[in-house]
Formats: structure tokens, sequence, C-alpha cells
């Protein structure tokens, strides 16, 4: 077995703290919330197991903190009888502030390499109180090997160990000491790239966001280089390997495409191998952000591309390209676009649609079937159709081209009294729409076969031939009877005067001179909505 210097890292955990907004966005972990964490990535270790860990300098704490027995002494002499001690260095610090103040007054020194602290010894009757003066705090980037180490436990806890497994735990301490190593780095360019992995930034109140902006501008990633004694080749190839490592043991690897898309607080409710998975990418992930970074400044070379349909060292990437989510969601039947989009004219079909398709048993969801109210026939549809409908398409491959996201249809429906009284009519506004749609779209995509499939996407539809929504639907007596049923008709008006005066309307507009429905109880002291009047019917 080698000496314990020939296995110490290259890096002082106690260097860290020279570095600004260290331990901002992950804090330090006592061991009870180390070994919580452990428990939520499926790995299960008790303090016996931790401590035996430690004892081997197969995973030992970052720091070693301890407190000030004489301040610890002095609170008690000066606290109330039975009240709890409270003074500044009472609880034991985790933020950088508190961190490098420990380690100025020497109560702060780095875990690796140094000798574990007996369990007993944490600790100590003082004044009549058990008070704890030790404690061990662990990055949370040492819980990226604690699967492994975990598996050397049993062997750890045997009282005779074989040559065999004196040799397993020499490859252990040698490989684990590269990982503390590698916890180290991280924790140095934690501040710059976790937040641009996970998309969650986080900042002590002090501080505030400024803080934060002002430091990543100072960042300079060839110093940081330099100070780490690592190379860019051995940074890439440190996350390729933690990318291996977690595709080998993720449940959900055939998802990543999906996976890197969600949220990153919805990463942190995954438990077992599915959350070490992404643990691990993240890590993998803030390597190769700073390996680009060294490459932009002329001191590394650019990572490899992808391998076309092999799959690559780098294929596993936790980078998300906003543009894919559509075509990524997709593949799963999934999207966030309504299968339709159904424009109608006005205030009465706002009202009356929905209850025609619950009664039809038609869904009603957004994501299905989404209604909107133009409150007009002569809304001008060319940027919303655009916008919803214009498909988004994969490479031509002999002759065609998949959708890149499910298609939107767009179906405008109107009242057929005025501008859209033909067939002809509607058909010319459904054209229009078309040519629009057409133009913006690449130019190898513009075919004959194209167009038809884009003219299906587009529908005119009115409710009849010369005729507005309710004549439509209903006949002249059940508009009449609606209308009276509002209790807006005035003395002097009964169903039958109503009924005569709808009449007369439909002959004219029959005939081409279409006059709206609102004129019938036009002047009236009490004029009846449209929306109610549907509501009546």
């Amino acid at each position: 077995m080698g000496s314990p210097t020939e296995r110490l890292p290259r890096l002082d955990a106690l260097d860290v703290l020279d570095f600004p907004l260290v331990f901002s966005q992950r804090q330090l972990l006592p061991r009870d919330k180390f070994l919580q964490e452990a428990t939520s990535r499926g790995v299960m270790v008790d303090q016996t197991g931790l401590d035996l860990l430690d004892q081997d300098e197969l995973i030992q704490p970052m720091f070693r903190a301890r407190r000030s027995l004489k301040g610890v002494r002095s609170a008690i002499r000066s606290s109330a009888p039975g009240a709890w001690p409270r003074y500044p260095g009472w609880t034991f610090a985790e933020d950088e502030e508190g961190l490098r103040a420990d380690a100025a007054a020497g109560h702060l020194r780095s875990g690796h390499g140094s000798r574990a602290i007996p369990r007993g010894s944490f600790s100590q009757l003082i004044g009549g109180m058990q008070v704890q003066v030790h404690e061990a705090l662990y990055s949370a980037y040492q819980l990226l090997d604690i699967r492994d180490a975990a598996g050397l436990v049993p062997l750890l806890r045997s009282p005779g160990r074989s040559a065999l497994g004196r040799s397993r735990i020499r490859a252990a301490q040698e490989r684990l000491a590269k990982a503390a190593d590698r916890a180290v780095l991280l924790t140095a360019i934690e501040a710059r790239y976790y937040p641009r992995v996970t998309g969650d930034l986080t900042m002590p109140v002090r501080n505030g966001f400024e803080t934060w902006y002002a430091e990543d501008r100072k960042f300079r990633a060839r110093t940081l280089l330099e100070w780490s004694r690592w190379t860019p080749d051995e940074i890439r190839e440190e996350a390729e390997r933690l990318l291996h490592v977690a595709w080998s043991i993720d449940p959900l690897r055939d998802w990543i495409d999906l996976v890197r898309h969600v949220r990153s607080s919805r990463w942190k409710r995954l438990r077992g191998d599915a959350r070490q998975s992404v643990e691990l990418r993240i890590a993998a992930e803030m390597l190769l952000r700073f390996h680009e970074d060294l490459h932009r400044v002329g001191v590394a070379p650019e990572l490899p591309s992808s391998h076309g349909r092999s799959r690559g060292p780098l294929d596993d990437r936790l980078r998300a390209d906003p543009s894919t989510l559509d075509t990524v969601l997709a593949s799963y039947g999934l999207s966030p676009h309504p299968a339709v989009l159904l424009v109608a004219e006005g205030d009465t079909e706002d009202v009356v649609l929905p209850l025609v398709m619950a009664e039809l048993g038609i869904r009603r969801d957004d994501a299905y079937i989404k209604l909107i109210n133009a409150r007009t026939e002569n809304r001008d549809h060319s940027l919303l159709v655009r916008y919803a409908s214009l498909p988004r398409l994969g490479p031509v491959e002999n002759g065609t081209a998949d959708f890149l996201r499910p298609p939107t249809r767009y179906l405008i429906a109107v009242d057929g009294d005025q501008k859209y009284r033909s067939h002809a009519a509607r058909e010319a506004e459904r054209d229009a729409r078309v040519d629009e749609l057409m133009r913006d779209l690449p130019s190898v995509y513009r075919t004959a076969v194209a167009r038809d499939d884009v003219r299906s996407l587009i529908l005119v539809e009115a409710w009849g031939d010369g005729l507005d929504f309710e004549r439509a639907n209903f006949s002249d007596a059940e508009l009449a009877g609606a209308i009276m049923a509002t209790g807006c008709a005035p003395a002097g008006e009964s169903l039958a005067t109503i009924t005569v005066a709808l009449e007369l309307q439909r002959r004219s507009a029959l005939n081409g001179h279409a006059r709206n429905l609102k004129a019938i109880w036009h002047g009236w002291p009490c004029e009846p909505s449209k929306p109610s009047l549907a509501l009546h019917l």
C-alpha cells in the first residue's frame, strides 16, 4: 500500500476559500446531511460506514471543523440557567465568510489526507452539557463517488483483509484521491458554471445577484487552470468518464433528451440511480463548459463534435438546445401547441362554442382545441396563422420531410352574411393564408405536394351562406322567444311583432342585404347583448 503522501490530492481544499462566492450555490454538508443525500441516491451508508471510509482515506470530509473550547466554556458560563448557550461560533460555519473566519482562527483544516477524528471525540461534556466540538464537512461533489465507495464498506468491516482485499482498497484510495481533487476543482468553478448548467442562481441576501454578475465578469479561465494544475485533456477525460458512469447506471438514459429540458428543481426530486446520474451529468457539464472557456482563450482544443449515428462520449451532455424542445416533445407524443386553433368571430361564439363542445363530448382543453375570440370578422389573420401553423420540418429525405413538431390546424369560424357570404369568398381567404405560409417556408419545401399538405391545415368555415350565427342555427320564432326571455322588450313589442321583424331581416339577408340582428332592438331602453341572447337559445 502506498504511503498517505503518495495519495494526497494535488489541491488543498482550504485554497478554494480564496475564490469569491465559494459555496454560494451549494453549501457544505455535515455528516448527517451527507448521509441523507446518499440515501436519496439509493446508497445506504450508516455513520459507522462513513467513519470507516474516512479512516481508510477513501472518502474523507473536505474540511474538519472544531469549536473553540474556550469560547464554548465562556458561552456556557454567561448563559442563563437552563438556557441554550449562544455565541457567534456556536454553530459550525458552512458559508463563505464563516469558513474563512474559522480558517483564519485555526478552527478549520483540510480533511483530505488528515487523520480521522474518532466518533467518540466529536462531543465532550463541558460545564455539565454535552457539546459537539468537532464536525466533518463534506462537499456535494463527493457524493458522486459514494456509490462505489459504499461497496467497499463490507470489506472495511471485516477483521482480516486478504491480499486481494488490500489490493482493492489500495486501488480505490488512488482513484478516490483523484476524485477528491475533482471535488475541489468543481467547488472552485461552481459559482460560474453551476447556475449556467442548472438555470438556478442562488445568492445570499447580503450579496445580491449584482455581486454574482460582477464576479462572473472577472472570471479568468486561464488563471484558474494554472491554479488547478489540471490539464485541458484531463478535464475533458474526467467529464467523459462521469458521463459514461451516468449512462451505465441511469434508468432514464433513454429519456435523456427529455430530462435535459426539465427544470433542475425537478431533477432534485429524482431518487436512486436516476438522481445520481443527473448529478454526475451536472458535474461533467461544469467541466465541459470550463473546457469550452479554455478553448475560447486559446489554451485548449475544441471539444469533439457528435459522431453522427454512432454514440459519442459527449452525446449525453446535460446541455439543452431550446430550439429542439418541440421535436423532443413530439417524439414522446407531447406538444405545448394546440392541435386546433379555433378563431371565432365574436362574443356570441365565445360563449356558445364551449357549451356545444361539452354537449358533443369534445375535449375543451387548450392543448387540444384553443378557442380565440377575434371580436370581428375583419380580423387580419396573417401574423397569427404564421405563428401558429407554419410547419417546422426536418430535412428532405426521399421526397418527404417529417414534422419536427405536431402541426396546428387553423380554423376560422365566421358569420356568412357579409365578407364571407359565399364559398368562393371563404376559399379565397383560405388560399391567401396558405400563400403566406408557403412564402415563409424555405424554398426546398415549396412544392405542389407540400402546398396541398399546408392547405389541409387552414380552414375557413361559415355557419351558412348569407347567414350569421343566429339565423343559421335558429328559426325566427326561436330567436323571438329568446329576445323576449331577456326581459328587454319594451311595451308594444310581442313575440309576434318581433318574429315578423326577424322574418323581414332574414329575407333581406338572403337577397344579399345583410342587416345585423342588433337592429331588432336598436333604440330599446334595455338592449340585450348577443351572448345573453345565445344563452337563452
